[in-house]
């Protein structure tokens, strides 16, 4: 018995020697360009031995560039090999290649959500992989996952004396590592295991102050919900509450309040409307200057948003810009009909773990989509060209914390040259660059402090050709710059309480200037100054927040925002508090409440009344903010491990809303009525007084799966009421009541390729059925009487328009190959081709009512590569 289990020992022995032989034989090669086949068989006859594999499994026409002088088999291999799924078994003289999954690293970062400070020991789980796949943080609170699989995957992150949560739908690929930075709540309750998790629902916001009327979004979904397009603006349409405006543009309604009382954050800083195409106070545009190859995970907020948000009254985008890869170089290119995106990433010395840079630069034109004949008829006319620029430049320090130069900016045109009629020209350019450092002053006190500069330039220019000799134009150019600094200080004081106190100034220069020429008028109105201002002001800003954890299931927050207007002088204090209360183990009950204030658009304050004489007067410089407080009750279920359910009630109270009271003997019938919140852009310069009110009211259902098993469903609905009150005091209804929103988005992906894996093939839909918006309806004996589009007071906004219906389908198929990902992407908006109508006019000539729909159906396709 001994002696066969020498002779098996010394079998064994001959085998592992012989096996290490081959690889240890050198081989030299120069294969500048050649298939992974070609290479393969150079090995093979180089070294002596064979390779077995199946070329159905394993990508033999892969190229590969090789080029080694007397390097071991073994070596060669694995630098041939690095980057394909591939693994290999030597037997005797030959070499069996067999086919492994595709992988990426995931990696990242765990802080705690108060101090913000790294946590060490930190459990880092990718679930449902076999075997399990996992790290434990570091002291500088990083972990590292080698060799995920590719595809969506769920992250459970979990330590001693913290609550468990899990990160649901991380997509992983081959064309990027996957960084992420994971936040933890600290338990109340000490124990030895945890035993709480902390219903980390699918759309919880980031900040966690937010427990009402918040989620997150990132940027995968911007591409992946159907007719978003990479939008943040689009995609949250979707969400309950939000109405899309206007299809050619990116307008929302947010609970039936104009998107001009919307407030856009960049890394914490507020900023101008960040939309190529967009005018004067408006928050909105064409379409966004955000690409998704930067957008972090941000959050939307549509009501009782926390102290730290000033100077907005319907709602809040956070965004956030990725950090750069700082480990290895990554780079994105995209191209399809709107044009061309290129970003890249890494460190700034190769090899390091230390800073690094993400740029992202998008030139685009809907040229491409007008040859094709899928804008509308007078678009042949038109040229719209934009083109932007992102970029955020990480510093970490060993003792002086980290730095990040951030910056976005973007430049629009469009023109209309009708030959022989007119000419419109119109620019919107934005910028905005800005410095912040975040330091940790000790394990429980956090500190960051943020510098930024910010300028828009509008300019628009009309002139009709078919007026000669004489002349009519109008020519405006306004610019606004901004210089803000803000700081806030975060202290955890223990497990239970956290305060945030902060300060933002706001630096406002200004250019406006605007001029009418039309020879055809009487003097003294040949020649109008609508804007001849140049100036300065600026804006404080103060907040204080105070979180009580009495338990790991209730939490209790209170604070309070002031806004200092320089220009009129006026003070606004804003009380906030929120309650969120986990009676299950699955549910959770919350409160909020917020006062709100916005500061009006410059040309509401500096627009010019042209009196009889033809001179102007500046008769809204002490314009008020306009005011809201807002109330929220929400409820959120977790259904099952994929399903959640949340219902939120509110009330929205809006007072000092500018109205005109005077018309100063203009003859406008329907001055009574005007209100400044009814509209997303434009201004009057009739006298306004800060009398008008509005209630906003209504309750919302939101029903989603996450994705898992390859497909994901939502649903939203609500049902709401807008009122307001002009300077008669008649309450109406407000233009922007629909009264009612649904929407169901969802989507299924499809598993292809050689080995049923690392392909996909994507399918989704949305489809949005909506109350459209109100109009005055026009009286058609007057309206021929006079010759022109005459609407009556005692009509304001008693009609609405036929329902809006919209069905939208995005197809994508999605590769996967070794160090790369590339994408095909068909976006079909409007698949039916609905005419939803925009507004309606007279038309003098066969003395009719007319109607301009919105756009029809448009494919917006696209090619994306990362590598």
């Amino acid at each position: 018995m001994k002696l066969f289990l020498f002779s098996i020992l010394q079998l064994s022995l001959l085998v592992s020697y012989s096996q290490q032989r081959h690889l240890e034989k050198l081989v030299s090669l120069n294969l500048p360009d050649a298939s992974l086949e070609e290479v393969l068989d150079g090995i093979g006859k180089s070294a002596g031995v064979t390779f077995s594999y199946s070329s159905n499994k394993i990508p033999v026409d892969e190229k590969v560039a090789l080029n080694v002088s007397q390097q071991s088999v073994e070596s060669v291999l694995k630098q041939v090999l690095a980057g394909f799924p591939v693994e290999y078994q030597v037997f005797e003289d030959r070499i069996i290649l067999r086919r492994t999954d595709m992988w990426q690293t995931v990696r990242g970062r765990v802080i705690d959500t108060d101090s913000k400070s790294p946590v060490f020991g930190v459990t880092v789980v990718v679930l449902n992989t076999d075997p399990l796949l996992g790290a434990v943080t570091d002291s500088e609170g990083k972990f590292r996952i080698e060799k995920v699989p590719v595809g969506r995957h769920d992250i459970r992150i979990q330590s001693v004396g913290y609550l468990s949560k899990d990160l649901p739908n991380v997509l992983v690929s081959t064309g990027k590592e996957t960084v992420l930075e994971l936040r933890i709540n600290e338990s109340i309750t000490q124990m030895d295991e945890v035993v709480i998790n902390s219903m980390t629902t699918i759309d919880k916001p980031l900040n966690e102050l937010a427990v009402v009327s918040g989620r997150s979004f990132t940027e995968e979904e911007t591409r992946r919900y159907a007719a978003s397009v990479g939008d943040p603006a689009r995609l949250v349409a979707a969400y309950a509450g939000v109405v899309q405006g206007d299809d050619g543009t990116n307008e929302i309604i947010i609970r039936g309040n104009s998107s001009r009382g919307l407030l856009w954050k960049l890394e914490g800083v507020e900023i101008p409307s960040p939309n190529h195409f967009s005018s004067e106070g408006a928050a909105t545009g064409g379409i966004s200057m955000f690409s998704t190859q930067v957008i972090d995970r941000s959050d939307f907020l549509t009501g009782a948003f926390p102290a730290e948000y000033g100077n907005a009254f319907s709602g809040v985008f956070d965004i956030h810009l990725r950090k750069g890869n700082n480990q290895q170089r990554e780079y994105t290119l995209q191209a399809g009909f709107l044009g061309l995106d290129v970003a890249s990433e890494g460190p700034f010395k190769k090899g390091s773990d230390g800073g690094s840079y993400l740029f992202n630069y998008r030139y685009s034109t809907l040229g491409i989509l007008t040859s094709l004949g899928l804008l509308d008829d007078d678009a042949s006319d038109e040229t719209n060209i934009f083109q932007d620029l992102s970029f955020k430049l990480q510093f970490p320090t060993r003792k002086a914390g980290t730095f990040s130069l951030f910056g976005l900016g973007g430049l629009s045109a469009f023109e209309e040259d009708r030959e022989g009629e007119f000419i419109d020209r119109e620019t919107y350019n934005m910028g905005v660059v800005g410095l912040s450092h975040e330091y940790q002053i000790n394990p429980k006190t956090y500190i960051k402090s943020i510098v930024s500069w910010s300028g828009t330039q509008l300019e628009d220019r009309f002139e009709y050709e078919n007026v000669a000799p004489n002349i009519d134009y109008d020519n405006a150019e306004f610019t606004k710059s901004y210089v803000r600094f803000g700081t806030t200080v975060n202290k955890k004081v223990n497990s239970r309480q956290m305060l945030e106190v902060g300060a933002i100034y706001s630096g406002l220069s200004f250019n406006f200037q605007e001029t009418n020429t039309n020879t055809f008028n009487d003097e003294p109105y040949k020649e109008l100054k609508r804007f001849q201002d140049s100036g300065s002001s600026g804006s404080w800003q103060g907040y204080g927040t105070y979180k009580y954890q009495l338990n790991d299931r209730l939490s209790l927050i209170g604070g309070v925002h002031l806004l200092h207007f320089n220009f009129n002088q006026e003070t606004s204090i804003e009380p906030r508090a929120g309650v969120s209360w986990m009676f299950k183990h699955n549910q959770v009950l919350s409160f909020g409440f917020g006062d709100h204030s916005k500061i009006e658009s410059l040309e509401y304050y500096l627009g010019r009344f042209v009196n009889p004489d033809g001179s102007t007067e500046q008769l809204n410089k002490s314009l008020k903010l306009t005011k809201a407080r807002h109330y929220v009750l929400s409820y959120q279920r977790q259904l099952s491990t994929d399903w959640s359910l949340r219902l939120e009630t509110y009330y929205q109270d809006l007072y000092d809303i500018p109205v005109v009271e005077d018309t100063r003997g203009e003859d406008i019938p329907l001055a009574p009525a005007y209100a400044s919140i009814l509209f997303q852009d434009g201004y009057t310069s009739l006298p306004l007084v800060n009398r008008g009110t509005g209630r906003n009211y209504g309750i919302e259902m939101t029903l989603e799966k996450r994705f898992t098993k390859d497909y994901f469903v939502l649903l939203t609905g609500s049902v709401y009421e807008a009122k307001y009150k002009g300077s008669d005091g008649i309450e109406r209804d407000s233009r922007l009541n629909g009264n009612f929103n649904n929407t169901a988005l969802a989507g299924k992906e499809f598993h292809v390729g050689r080995n049923g894996r690392n392909n996909v093939i994507g399918i989704n839909f949305r489809s949005a059925l909506a109350g459209n918006r109100r109009y005055t309806p026009i009286d058609i004996p007057a309206s021929i009487d006079q010759g022109d589009d005459v609407r009556l007071l005692k009509d304001v906004y008693t009609k609405r328009y036929p329902n809006y219906y919209r069905l939208d389908l995005q197809l994508s198929y999605r590769k996967n190959k070794p160090n790369r990902t590339s994408e095909w992407r068909l976006d079909i908006q409007n698949l039916t081709n609905r005419g939803n109508i925009l507004h309606d006019y007279y038309i003098p000539e066969s003395q009719t009512v007319g109607y301009e729909t919105q756009i029809g159906l448009i494919p917006v396709l696209s090619y994306r590569i990362q590598f």
